[in-house]
């Protein structure tokens, strides 16, 4: 089931986890992996997805407080900020990994034009398909593996696509 969340993580949080994420973006540190080395069904034509992992206990330890917040229970998580350029995507797809329950996706760019694309789209259970558009700050929990893909970031977006994606564990 999909489920979505407004102003999840709280402003205070967000400026801050933000200003460290753009120094890392603008850091020469080799600390960032990107998506080719995923499954070739997973990459298609996109361009490559940068992630880094958040290793900062202090931040891992807040985001698990939100979720245990909304009553999501879970015995951990990982936490990766993706960087999603223009022609980044992923076609849809079924989160297979046994070690995970669930994935979530949030939304970190403060402006985000429809038009850029980036959708989280999912198909439900009757076969119909939604999308949600990347808002600032827009959680989505996917707690039973939904088929699910994002659309092309456009080569009009004036920024990369941001978000943190979180794997909870069984």
């Amino acid at each position: 089931m999909i489920k979505v969340y407004k102003k999840f993580l709280e402003d205070k949080f967000l400026d801050k986890f933000l200003t460290k994420i753009n120094k890392q973006i603008n850091s020469l540190d080799n600390v960032w992996t990107s998506s080719l080395g995923w499954d070739q069904k997973i990459i298609k034509s996109s361009s490559p997805v940068l992630m880094y992992p958040i290793k900062d206990q202090d931040d891992i330890d807040y985001i698990a407080s939100r979720y245990r917040k909304i009553k999501y229970n879970f015995r951990d998580l990982t936490v990766c900020f993706y960087y999603w350029p223009k022609g980044s995507y992923i076609p849809f797809h079924c989160d297979s990994n046994p070690d995970y329950q669930a994935g979530s996706t949030l939304y970190l760019n403060k402006d985000w034009e429809p038009d850029w694309g980036g959708f989280y789209l999912w198909q439900d259970k009757k076969n119909k398909y939604h999308a949600e558009i990347p808002e600032y700050n827009k959680m989505i929990l996917n707690d039973n593996f939904t088929n699910h893909g994002t659309s092309l970031v456009s080569n009009d977006a004036l920024e990369p696509r941001m978000t943190l994606q979180i794997f909870f564990l069984k």
